[in-house]
């Protein structure tokens, strides 16, 4: 990837984060790079292309860490709170007014429907490797569940991006560590 792509898109997402996906442009994301307007058009075409391979880089550098929680936490709960904290980090500590983090989650819902689901059953695969391994380590137990790991994590993930996409980030944070909390609960082995 070029020096210039790497600025672009460190840029954009510093103006979208800052601003909002609404409120930003082009020529402001230009004029913060220091790149012209044409490089960046030649690059990625449309802000909404530009929006895209910003949302993209987040998720890929989220799926990077994947392998990392298993081998940093040997309790699965820790791994799955870090885990799903990391995806809405941007939201707690990088975006600091509501309405922009709004904004911005409209904006990926639109623009970003495809490469968010995609991420997201990434995630639930995770998750549900992550409860199998735990189950086998005798870390949890489903025999008093209707519910299996492939279940529990499609639950369990897509109620996080549900929080993650309605709620304020301190509501979302602190509803998703109590979500666990409870799944942790039901499940002791």
């Amino acid at each position: 990837m070029p020096l210039s792509t790497d600025i672009i898109l460190s840029t954009a997402r510093d103006c979208f984060f800052r601003h909002g996906y609404s409120a930003s442009n082009i020529s402001m994301i230009s004029r913060y790079a220091g790149i012209s307007r044409v490089t960046i058009h030649k690059q990625f075409g449309s802000k909404e292309e530009l929006f895209r391979a910003v949302c993209l880089a987040h998720q890929q550098s989220i799926q990077a860490l994947l392998p990392q929680y298993q081998l940093k936490h040997d309790e699965v709960w820790v791994q799955i709170e870090t885990m799903l904290l990391d995806w809405g980090r941007p939201l707690f500590e990088e975006i600091k007014d509501e309405l922009v983090a709004k904004d911005l989650m409209q904006a990926a819902s639109h623009y970003c429907e495809k490469e968010m689901s995609e991420h997201v059953n990434i995630l639930i695969a995770h998750v549900e490797k992550m409860l199998q391994t735990a189950q086998q380590q005798r870390q949890l137990s489903f025999a008093n569940s209707d519910m299996n790991a492939a279940q529990l994590s499609r639950c369990l993930v897509w109620s996080v991006r549900g929080l993650y996409m309605t709620a304020s980030s301190t509501d979302a944070s602190e509803s998703m560590l109590a979500l666990v909390k409870l799944y942790k609960a039901a499940l002791r082995n």
